[in-house]
Order: structure tokens, then C-alpha cells, then sequence
């Protein structure tokens, strides 16, 4: 019965006699459907085909949904200094046509009337700002200011007051958090297409799912759903710089382990008789004041040896240091090195009195000395022909395919060639820091 009318219906929506519509829809030519109803039938008409003549048809309710809060302003300096000076001119223009009212003797329509004709005069100011006003728009401003005489804040324009409402219904909105919310990162272009296979229909379009998810949508939830720990961490934990003011030369020492970006001959062979190649690693103390080399060693692997080598090269070139803050990795914090409390085992950093702190894992922000592994990477690993680059995608092409390596094994550097180019690099670094 939804979509059918009686003819008490009609006589409602035509305000007439029963005789007067029973002619009228005559007259239209509207279908009747006879439909029993208890014992009876009675007429009935298509509600739809009344409501088109009748002009009836009411238009689909447009969705409105706020996406981002609105910011309400208690104060007009809170308010954008466009929307200041419009609040402001306003406010002029109505106390002084409150001046026109209190002092005039004719009526007010006359009054406010030959008060807009001249207000371009009186106002050029404020008029330059406004650009135009008619009588109805004065009336309404002076009726909120009557309401409102010691706020300004009130006669500030509505503009922008529709900005974060998006003309989508709400649940597509919370089914497009659900798929773009993926630490698979998928593509927004990928999402509004699960979204219109998900409706049958476009419910949303492209760029309006777009400006959804890149501007509304709050960016730490956003990052967090989208993230692993570790890159969230990095992206949006704050980061505290540390002071060196009060540091000197030598005071505090850094170390860490760097996997070099270069093949070479390892001086060992292979069961079949073949010379080993392999990526060394070089192990690396560094000032932290001056940031300069103090000492260093090449390994296969991050060792407590190298580690202590390298240490031993740094101590007797330079001296103790007062401090070291070193990686978090095992051999740095193997008993040679820290000792052994339980067994009584003093370990090299107390037998030397060093005191020691290691960084937090996942925490390379902390240890300045990854900037000169970057820098190491970028001005001497690309020396060499068998470099192979941090990852796959930055590989050289030569070395990429098993024929490239095979014919880069004549190429291949020895470790004493490596171990001579970076100590010249180390020399010229600390050649420029002295400079």
C-alpha cells in the first residue's frame, strides 16, 4: 500500500471535496487499481504517477558527512584575518546605522534605505572590504548585532563552514578506513575499486576518496594502521638532539659494524680449491666531538676480535677515552669486552676504565656514525668494480646476472687493496677535519 493512494489521500493533497478530486484525477486520466479490502474493493491510485502531476516527487536526501572537526572560534582573533576584517566592517557599518536610527525622525525603512545609498560614501573603508550591501542583507546584519552589540564575532561570515563535510554516506567512508588501514599498503586506487565492486555502483569517486584519505583522516592513525613498529617509531616518535657543547675531543667515543658494499678476495679458498670471496665488514670507532676516525678494522663477520682491534689501533693513536656508546649487537657486549660480574671476570672497557653504554636496538637515529657509513658508501665503496650496491635495486647492472659476476671475478679487488683505499680515505678525511 506504499505506493498506492486512496481517494481521501487525493482529497488531502488537493485540499478539495470528494466530488472535486474524484474529477480531478478523472480529468488526469490516473489508473485506478481495484484491490479487495476486507469484503470490498476499493479504488486506489499509483502514487507515483500522482505525486508527478502533482509535483510531488521529492528529491533523493543529499548525504552530508563530516570528516574533519570544525573549529569554532570563541574569539574574533581566532578567526582567519580575511574573516577579521569582514566581522569588523560589519560591526562599523551597524553601529553606525544604529546612530542613523537614534537620530532620525523618519521611519526606518526610509531610514535604512538612504543609509545603504550612501554607506559606499560614509564607509569606503569598510566598503572596499564588503564591496556591496543591500537593504535585506543590512536587516539581517543589525538584527545580529542588536543580539550581539559587544561581539563582533557574530557578524563573521559563514564561509568555509562546509569545509571536511564530504557528500558520501558515512559507511562508505568507514569501509574505505577498513581497506586502506593495511600494512600491505595498498593503493587508493586499488580501494575504490573494492568499494564500487563492494556496491555495485560508484558511491564515492576517485578523487573524493582521495582527498578523504590523504587530508581527513587523522595521519597518526593512519600511519599506525599502515606501518610496522619500527618505521611508525621513526616517522613520528620525536627525536631529541644531543648537546656536545660540554663535550671535548676524546671524551666520548662511538662504534658500530658496517657491512661494505664491496666483494673481495678473502684469502682463504673453498673446498674446491677456488679463492673465497665475501663482503667484509668494517668495524669503526669514531670521535664524537670531532667526528673523526680514530680507528678501524676489516672482518668477515662483527667480532669481539675486531671489535678489540680495532679498539686497541684507536687507544694507541689517540689515548683512553672517557666514554664509548657502542651498537647493541652481541659482540659488543660479549664478556672480553664488559666482563662477567657473577664470574669476577673484568672485561677490556673496565680494565681501562672506559665507561660504556649501548644503543637502544632499532634505534639508529642514536648513533651519529651511520651518517659516515652513508658517506662511505657513496665516496669509496663505488670505487671499486664489484661493488653491489646496499640492496638489489641499487646493484649495478654489471653485477646483477650470473654472467656479469663471472665476468667481474678479474676485477675482483684483494683485501689488502681494499684495507690501502680506505685507509688513504681516512687519512684525507682526517686531513680535512684538521684543516
Amino acid at each position: 500500500m506504499d505506493k498506492l493512494y486512496t481517494i481521501k489521500d487525493i482529497e488531502r493533497l488537493l485540499d478539495r471535496s470528494r466530488t472535486v478530486a474524484l474529477r480531478y484525477a478523472q480529468e488526469k486520466g490516473w489508473k485506478i487499481q481495484k484491490i479487495k479490502v476486507g469484503k470490498t474493493y476499493k479504488n486506489f491510485y499509483l502514487k507515483d504517477e500522482v505525486d508527478k502531476d502533482l509535483g510531488l516527487v521529492l528529491k533523493e536526501k543529499k548525504v552530508a558527512t563530516r570528516t574533519r572537526a570544525k573549529k569554532e572560534a570563541k574569539n574574533i582573533d581566532e578567526l582567519p584575518l580575511w574573516n577579521q576584517r569582514v566581522a569588523n566592517s560589519r560591526y562599523i557599518i551597524c553601529l553606525g546605522l544604529q546612530e542613523e536610527y537614534e537620530q532620525g525622525f523618519e521611519k526606518k525603512g526610509d531610514i535604512i534605505e538612504n543609509f545603504v545609498k550612501t554607506v559606499a560614501e560614509k564607509y569606503p573603508t569598510q566598503m572596499k572590504i564588503l564591496k556591496k550591501i543591500t537593504v535585506p542583507t543590512l536587516r539581517r546584519w543589525f538584527k545580529v548585532f542588536k543580539e550581539n552589540k559587544d561581539n563582533p564575532l557574530a557578524l563573521a561570515s559563514s564561509h568555509g563552514d562546509n569545509k571536511g563535510i564530504r557528500r558520501v554516506d558515512p559507511e562508505v567512508l568507514e569501509l574505505a578506513k577498513q581497506l586502506y588501514f593495511n600494512k600491505n599498503k595498498p593503493q587508493i586506487t586499488v580501494v575504490w575499486q573494492k568499494i564500487t565492486e563492494f556496491y555495485g555502483k560508484i558511491v564515492i569517486s576517485y578523487g573524493t576518496l582521495r582527498n578523504f584519505l590523504n587530508n581527513d583522516v587523522n595521519i597518526i592513525e593512519k600511519n599506525k594502521a599502515r606501518m610496522g613498529a619500527k618505521e611508525f617509531k621513526d616517522k613520528h616518535t620525536p627525536h631529541i638532539v644531543r648537546d656536545l657543547h660540554d663535550v671535548k675531543a676524546g671524551d666520548v667515543w662511538l662504534s658500530d659494524g658496517h657491512d661494505l658494499d664491496v666483494i673481495c678476495y678473502t684469502g682463504r679458498k673453498k673446498s674446491n680449491g677456488e679463492r673465497e670471496t665475501a663482503r667484509p665488514v668494517l668495524v669503526v670507532w669514531q670521535d664524537l666531538k670531532s667526528r673523526m676516525i680514530v680507528g678501524w678494522n676489516i672482518s668477515y663477520t662483527e667480532t669481539t676480535e675486531s671489535i678489540a682491534i680495532a679498539l686497541k689501533r684507536s687507544i694507541e693513536n689517540y689515548g683512553i677515552p672517557g666514554a664509548i656508546y657502542s651498537d647493541n649487537g652481541k659482540a659488543y657486549k660479549s664478556k672480553v669486552l664488559k666482563g662477567d660480574d657473577e664470574k669476577e671476570l673484568e672485561g677490556i672497557y673496565a680494565g681501562l676504565g672506559i665507561h660504556v653504554t649501548h644503543a637502544l636496538p632499532y634505534n639508529a637515529q642514536a648513533k651519529e656514525i651511520e651518517r659516515y657509513f652513508r658517506d662511505f658508501r657513496e665516496n669509496l665503496s663505488k670505487r671499486f668494480y664489484s661493488y653491489v650496491g646496499e640492496n638489489a635495486v641499487a646493484r649495478p647492472e654489471h653485477m646483477k646476472s650470473f654472467a656479469g659476476k663471472k665476468l667481474a671475478v678479474g676485477l675482483i679487488p684483494e683485501q689488502q687493496e681494499v684495507e690501502a683505499e680506505i685507509e688513504s680515505y681516512i687519512k684525507e678525511k682526517i686531513t680535512y677535519f684538521m684543516q
